[in-house]
């Protein structure tokens, strides 16, 4: 049987000699546990991006930095850095695609946030400094020794609302999560619904409930190995398969 092709733009990393292209294996390892094919991509045209869309049976928008705050209108406060221009034309532009051509869409966390903001939605640059009340989210770095911190780490609890799609993929009103990012969605993007909540309030998921297969989670499920995180890869994997 033919395993679904999914599509996964490719980060830049422009402060390495030489510059590179690449992803953490984790995220392919968790698409070809699903029976899933990765298909790594560069950085194609729109015409090229139809092309090669139309050997693929998903998209998964993975994790990285910041998207410019042009797209949501908004200056940059100086929170949001480190920013690619190139990657943010394909991602947004991969979003929209989805929308119009209906292909099955997972997002995680940066990839959740280019979701929200390609549907007109907005950030919080730095979360701890805008959300009142606001929890850690961003869990890189032991704040006292400035070690790193293994991405496997569970930081918070999330909630998930009740008759959405996370909550059927998850079958529990409450999961622990890891939390590796320093921004988050502001407002939503048109057709979007939250789908969980941090216990700050911050929106943890989204989803769009129109699509066949839309959804955005702001954790890293691709690094923790629970029935939660498996049951998403399992059934974006499953859905972009036809099935």
């Amino acid at each position: 049987m033919k395993r679904p092709r999914i599509l996964i733009p490719l980060p830049a990393y422009d402060d390495t000699t030489p510059k590179k292209y690449g992803i953490k294996q984790s995220y392919a390892h968790a698409i070809a546990r699903s029976e899933g094919e990765p298909l790594c991509i560069v950085r194609p045209d729109e015409d090229r991006l139809l092309e090669l869309l139309s050997v693929a049976d998903g998209i998964l928008i993975i994790g990285g930095y910041d998207i410019d705050s042009k797209y949501y209108r908004e200056k940059n406060t100086g929170h949001t850095k480190h920013i690619d221009h190139e990657r943010d034309r394909v991602e947004l532009l991969l979003v929209h695609l989805a929308m119009k051509h209906q292909i099955p869409l997972l997002g995680i966390c940066r990839g959740m946030q280019v979701m929200n903001v390609a549907l007109g939605g907005s950030l919080y640059q730095d979360v701890q400094g805008e959300l009142p009340g606001a929890i850690d989210h961003d869990n890189h770095k032991d704040k006292r020794s400035g070690k790193d911190l293994p991405h496997s780490l569970l930081a918070h609890d999330i909630f998930t609302k009740a008759n959405t799609l996370l909550a059927k993929l998850v079958e529990k009103e409450k999961i622990a999560v890891n939390s590796l990012h320093h921004q988050g969605v502001k407002t939503l993007g048109d057709g979007l619904i939250a789908s969980a909540l941090a216990p700050d309030g911050l929106v943890e998921a989204v989803e769009l409930p129109q699509h066949p297969f839309a959804l955005g989670v702001e954790w890293h499920p691709e690094e923790l190995d629970d029935e939660a995180s498996r049951s998403i890869f399992n059934s974006f994997v499953r859905v972009a398969s036809g099935k």
